[in-house]
């Protein structure tokens, strides 16, 4: 029988891969296709994430492509109170090298500056 605390944490952990779920934009059904299980399972495992295979937590997070240990990080997890857009722009910049998030950051500071009326906001505009 499953401690309290265990419960809780498996509650946070398929908490965690629904929103990561949401987030890549997959549905319960697609995310089963790609894991290779019935959809009943995802939904089971993102209800309760009892009873289930560390090589089932691989093949869900690779599915997502995201880290194993992010569904047992609160910090790692992408936040519940953003807007599925919000959500899937987090979860795509988690997937970008270094080196492009400097150019996205870039372009994001030029664009939100430009929008306010400040004059590149000390950012130089984005290639065209």
């Amino acid at each position: 029988m499953a401690r309290p605390r265990d419960s809780e944490l498996a509650a946070r952990i398929g908490a965690h891969a629904r929103t990561a779920r949401v987030a890549a934009g997959l549905t319960q059904e697609q995310l089963a296709e790609r894991v290779g299980v019935q959809a009943a399972a995802v939904s089971r495992f993102e209800n309760t994430a009892v009873g289930f295979s560390l090589g089932t937590l691989r093949d869900i997070t690779d599915a997502l492509g995201i880290p194993l240990a992010s569904l047992f990080d609160d910090a790692g997890a992408v936040r519940s109170d953003l807007s599925a857009e919000e959500a899937a722009l987090v979860a795509t910049w988690r997937s970008l090298p270094t080196s492009h998030r400097h150019t996205v950051r870039d372009v994001l500071r030029w664009a939100a500056a430009d929008a306010r009326g400040v004059a590149g906001g000390g950012v130089s505009p984005p290639p065209q």
